[in-house]
């Protein structure tokens, strides 16, 4: 209030002064002009202008005073308001310039030069997340801001901005990384508007905010790769069991059926290697289950002592499984020059080769497979074996080869749809062989197969190799072998064993051969031994017939040495050195059943051919009247046609799962019990936990996981099959269960 009195008082006061001097003014010039009138020459007349004049002057400084108070008053005023104003203003931009430099962020204005920007305005948070001041930034022609983007989004970041330009978006937003002046990589979210326009609607002034997000994004990153192992670990416990659990079902179930009906010894033989080899391979499907043995760097390793060829043994009778009724060959290569008795893991080792043959099966349909070993002396006590597994399968894109040892990795997923599988295996590998000091790698072409080189250091406790012949060159070898893959294996690991080996591949061959030379051993297969057997006959008896078997190929004459398929310098060298394994009959098992059912009926749905004949063969004994299907509709067909007293469903199937078909089941007649009673129960591989509660859940009675165990599948069908079916001709028999 004083300021503006004190204003209104200056102004007031200047207003009189001015006009006082005025009036004043207009005074002296008027006398002068009096005077100097010439036809003036009357004094009263003068003295009336005079008068006159005075009275006027004082007239007009009266009203000019009046006027100059309000003017005085009004400026006053106005001043004043242009004082708050102002004050208000320099508050505001004040308060804005806290809030700006506030933000956890950067406010920016800047002209579009397409493709750059020119910046008018940035805020001082810019060189927190540049590197950059504002002077380096502002009206700065020579900086680009393009120059700072992270080139691998620089073109990504360009598109937005035409698309952005050329749909005149309201907003513009996008995440991408800059390159600060230290060299940091940051990442930034933009969002911003156009506020100004040329005149043919090209942006001109833009406007717009900057967030540093890196540490968001990396938390972002970090939770949805923590979401994604959490999923994929699940998922992968599921694949697990269903992939390997399956095959485990042929194998056991297989054998168990071989068991029952011959008790050959030699045919036992090979079966209870095939029993041994799904032991094996269950095993490892127990540590792979283990999810705090799959964590890499946290596998336990445990060295020992160990038989190489054992390993070796093991390793071949799981993939010659894995490839019954397939079209590819699976040849084995092994250095008999490599030390027999090893210091490791064993059961590591044999994780890792079934793990990298098993992969090199999976994506073979046709050619061949095969397994190599050499040693590599690193000093006295310490050898590098090195495995190779090659094959002729689909390949892997260069691009891919990056990733191939990583977590669920699974590649080319288009081209091998349909191709079961969890993606850890070669994650795995890679973390067992990192953990005992090892490596893999891997070349490929794609379209044309691959092969894994693997490099594993072992210490020797005994130089003593893994195979060697008495007397070498004192013995020979005629080998008739039309399969080239076969042909080379056989050449090389006889080779190997410092014998001599004559090769021909046609019967013309043969008879040349026999005819021109004596040989102590001839190695060939079944069916060129039937087509031949009069001149190899003739050849002489001193020379020793072994025969080359598939697996699964029987042999009618017994009294033949026989080699499995692939064979190696160990059994070859058995073999020359007259050395036969042993089995004992009392490994075999005895089968009693409890009952028989003869009016039962059983349906077996299942949509592998082998687990059907598995499940089938098992329960024949029990007499049963079995019917088999390979789906969920059909089954809901052949459930509605005919009453079954028990069903026996597969869980994961094509078409109709078990669990879809089991609710179509439940639903189907409301008013007919049998439906609602129907014994179903659940004939899958997958046995992680909780399974068995959601199956139960969703209209299963009962549970029973592959491979079938033989003293679950009696008493299932002891419960479930009514007791009036059930006969039992032999009161009190004991049903014989292996060990």
């Amino acid at each position: 209030m004083k300021k503006q009195g004190k204003s209104f008082l200056i102004l007031f006061s200047g207003g009189v002064f001015i006009t006082f001097a005025i009036c004043l003014s207009m005074y002296i010039n008027f006398r002068q002009f009096i005077a100097d009138f010439s036809f003036a020459t009357e004094v009263g007349n003068l003295d009336n202008y005079h008068n006159s004049m005075i009275i006027n002057l004082i007239v007009v400084f009266a009203v000019c005073t009046v006027v100059s108070a309000l003017f005085a008053l009004a400026a006053s005023k106005s001043f004043k308001s242009q004082q708050v104003s102002q004050k208000a203003l320099m508050e505001e931009m004040r308060r804005t310039e806290t809030i700006i430099s506030n933000l956890p962020g950067v406010v920016f204005q800047c002209t579009h030069n397409h493709p750059d920007f020119t910046y008018t305005f940035i805020s001082d948070g810019c060189t927190a997340l540049t590197g950059y001041t504002q002077d380096e930034l502002i009206n700065n022609p020579d900086f680009k801001f393009y120059d700072i983007i992270h080139p691998d989004d620089r073109a990504e970041l360009e598109a937005k901005d035409a698309d952005a330009v050329a749909n005149s978006l309201p907003f513009f937003e996008a995440e991408f990384r800059i390159i600060k002046k230290d060299g940091a990589v940051k990442w930034i979210w933009e969002r911003s508007r156009v506020t100004k326009t040329y005149p043919d609607g090209v942006p001109h002034l833009i406007e717009g905010f900057y967030t540093d997000i890196t540490e968001l994004r990396s938390l972002k990153i970090a939770k949805e790769m923590a979401e994604r192992s959490s999923n994929a670990k699940t998922e992968f416990l599921a694949k697990m069991s269903h992939e390997i659990r399956t095959p485990m079902n042929a194998i056991t179930g297989m054998a168990e059926l071989a068991l029952r009906e011959n008790e050959i010894g030699l045919k036992n033989t090979h079966i209870l290697t095939v029993k041994q080899a799904a032991s094996n391979l269950l095993s490892i499907i127990n540590d792979i289950l283990d999810l705090s043995k799959i964590e890499i760097g946290k596998l336990g390793i445990t060295p020992g002592d160990y038989l190489f060829t054992s390993m070796i043994n093991d390793v071949i009778s799981i993939i010659r499984m894995r490839l019954l009724n397939s079209k590819v060959r699976f040849v084995v290569n092994i250095d008999c020059n490599i030390p027999d008795t090893l210091f490791g893991d064993e059961t590591r080792i044999r994780q890792v080769l079934i793990n990298v043959l098993g992969n090199s099966v999976k994506f073979t349909e046709d050619g061949f497979v095969l397994l190599s070993a050499k040693k590599e002396v690193i000093d006295d006590d310490n050898v590098n074996i090195i495995f190779e597994i090659s094959d002729s399968g689909k390949g892997i894109k260069q691009e891919d080869l990056g990733s191939l040892f990583e977590d669920f990795s699974q590649l080319d997923i288009i081209k091998n749809k349909g191709i079961e599988g969890t993606g850890l295996g070669l994650s795995i590998t890679k973390g067992i062989l990192t953990a005992m000091g090892g490596d893999i790698s891997v070349q490929s072409v794609y379209g044309k197969g691959s092969a894994f080189t693997i490099t594993l250091p072992q210490r020797h406790t005994s130089l003593k190799p893994l195979a060697r012949v008495d007397n070498p060159q004192g013995k020979s070898v005629l080998l008739f072998e039309r399969r080239s893959i076969y042909a080379n294996s056989l050449i090389y690991s006889i080779s190997n064993l410092d014998v001599a080996c004559t090769y021909v591949s046609c019967d013309d061959g043969l008879r040349e051969e026999l005819s021109a030379n004596a040989f102590d051993f001839i190695f060939l297969a079944f069916a060129l031994y039937a087509r031949n057997k009069e001149t190899i006959m003739k050849a002489g008896r001193n020379m020793k017939i072994v025969i080359l078997t598939e697996l699964g190929e029987v042999i009618p004459n017994t009294s033949l040495n026989t080699l499995p398929m692939p064979v190696y310098c160990a059994p070859i060298a058995n073999v020359l050195n007259d050395v036969s394994d042993h089995y004992s009959r009392d490994e075999a098992s005895v089968h009693i059943e409890k009952f028989s059912a003869p009016s039962a009926k059983v349906l077996i749905v299942d949509d592998i051919e082998t687990n059907l004949k598995v499940a089938r063969g098992l329960m024949l004994p029990y007499n049963m009247k079995i019917d088999i299907c390979s789906n969920g509709k059909d089954a809901i067909s052949l459930v509605r046609s005919k009453e079954y007293d028990i069903v026996f469903m597969d869980q994961k199937m094509p078409e109709m799962d078990g669990i879809e078909a089991v609710g179509h089941i439940r639903a189907a007649d409301p008013n007919d019990p049998y439906f609602e009673n129907l014994p179903i129960v659940a004939l899958t591989a997958n046995a992680v936990a909780g399974t068995k509660e959601m199956l139960m859940e969703s209209g299963f009675n009962d549970f029973m996981s592959k491979p079938i165990d033989t003293l679950m599948l009696n008493a299932i069908l002891e419960k479930w099959i009514p007791q009036d079916k059930q006969e039992r001709a032999v009161p009190n028999a004991e049903l014989g269960i292996r060990n």
